[in-house]
């Protein structure tokens, strides 16, 4: 279901994004920052799930950062929480995107993420491409593709300027 803010901004998508200015690196930093601990939280049940079937044994990563090799049951279990986690993440970011055009931490800072070319808010399908692809590859980039956001004028990164997608501050 659209919201009004969707609707008019299908309908004027320049009217509707005037009323906002790109957000800068420092302000989604902070966005980010707030997301990370809101995920944190969300997440640790399935880390003390993670502990509980694991008989509480170190994590795979953890024995295998220190030279040990872990067992095939630890590795599967870790897997699956790592999926469960990730996924938990993606529907906390889609659905967020979808109906308020932020997630928590970007509503807290007035951001909003759009759609450039139709000036709405994101879809499932938008997130999860800018979400976990696009990040993904800012990642991998050293973080040179969320860094570039700091230079740009118009304040895009990467995973923005792969997806068609825009962070924007509402003005006051």
């Amino acid at each position: 279901m659209e919201t009004i803010a969707q609707a008019e901004a299908l309908a004027h998508p320049q009217a509707a994004l005037g009323a906002y200015t790109p957000a800068g690196f420092w302000i989604r930093w902070l966005a980010i920052i707030v997301d990370g601990l809101i995920l944190t939280v969300i997440g640790m049940p399935f880390t003390f799930m993670e502990a509980f079937l694991s008989g509480g044994q170190e994590s795979f990563i953890a024995l295998y950062l220190r030279g040990q090799t872990p067992s095939i049951e630890l590795v599967l279990i870790g897997a699956a929480i790592f999926s469960i986690k990730m996924t938990v993440s993606y529907f906390y970011m889609a659905w967020f995107y979808k109906e308020k055009g932020g997630t928590p931490g970007k509503l807290l800072f007035d951001l909003r993420v759009f759609d450039v070319r139709t000036g709405a808010y994101l879809s499932y399908k938008k997130t999860f491409t800018r979400e976990m692809v696009g990040k993904m590859i800012s990642m991998a980039t050293f973080l040179i593709g969320f860094i570039m956001a700091a230079f740009r004028s118009d304040k895009k990164a990467l995973h923005d300027l792969m997806t068609g997608t825009q962070v924007l501050k509402k003005r006051k």
